[in-house]
C-alpha cells in the first residue's frame, strides 16, 4: 500500500494598504516603520509570515529582504515597498504593494504667549496647540512637562510649556523624529 499526504493551503490575500506617510526629520533622514502599515489581524496571525522587499522580483524570489522594517531608512521622497505574506507551510504566498510618502510637517506657531493674572491660587488657564493644518485627530500630542496627550492642558503656574506634535500615521517608538516641538509660554 502507498499512502500520500495531501496538504491544501489557502493563498494569503493581497492586502489593500493605505499609503504610509511620515515627515522628513530635521537632519534629512526619512525613516518608516513598515510594520505600522500591516493590519493587526495579520500581525497577530500565527499562520502567516511577513517579509518586506524593495522590488517585486525580490519579493517573488524571496531575496534581499529588508532587514530592519521597523526602522526603514530611505532617501527617496516616494517609494513602493513590496510585502510578501507566506502561509506557515511556505507553499503559498501573495505580494502586496505599500506606497511610502513624505508629508510636510505641520506649520504651527512656534511661540505663543498667554497672560494670566489672578490672585486665586487654584485658578487655571487652558493652553492649546494652536491652529494646525489638519484635524486634531490626525495628530498625537505629548506635553513634555506633564506627559498629557491631549491638544490642550490646564496650567496654573508661570512657565514655558512644550508640546510634541506628531502625525498619527508616523508614530512609532523607533521613529520619534517626526515630532515638531512647539513652545508655549504662559
Amino acid at each position: 500500500m502507498v499512502y500520500r499526504n495531501l496538504t491544501i493551503a489557502d493563498k494569503p490575500a493581497v492586502l489593500d494598504l493605505e499609503p504610509l506617510a511620515t515627515c522628513e526629520s530635521f537632519d534629512g533622514e526619512i525613516i518608516y516603520n513598515l510594520v505600522n502599515a500591516i493590519p493587526q489581524a495579520i500581525l497577530d496571525s500565527t499562520e502567516l509570515l511577513i517579509s518586506f522587499y524593495n522590488t517585486l522580483d525580490d519579493a517573488n524570489l524571496r531575496e534581499n529582504t529588508i532587514v530592519s522594517p521597523t526602522n526603514y531608512n530611505t532617501t527617496s521622497s516616494n517609494e513602493t515597498i513590496f510585502i510578501r505574506l507566506d502561509n506557515s507551510n511556505g507553499n503559498c504566498f501573495s505580494v502586496s504593494e505599500l506606497e511610502l510618502t513624505i508629508i510636510d510637517p505641520p506649520a504651527i506657531d512656534e511661540f505663543e504667549e498667554y497672560f494670566f493674572c489672578n490672585n486665586d491660587a487654584t485658578a487655571q488657564i487652558t493652553i492649546d496647540v494652536g491652529n494646525l493644518p489638519l484635524p486634531l485627530d490626525d495628530y498625537n500630542f505629548l506635553w513634555l512637562d506633564s506627559n498629557e496627550t491631549t491638544p490642550e492642558i490646564q496650567v496654573n503656574q508661570e512657565g514655558t510649556y512644550y508640546v510634541r506634535v506628531i502625525f498619527a500615521a508616523s508614530v512609532t517608538p523607533e521613529n520619534p523624529k517626526d515630532a515638531i516641538l512647539k513652545e508655549l509660554s504662559k
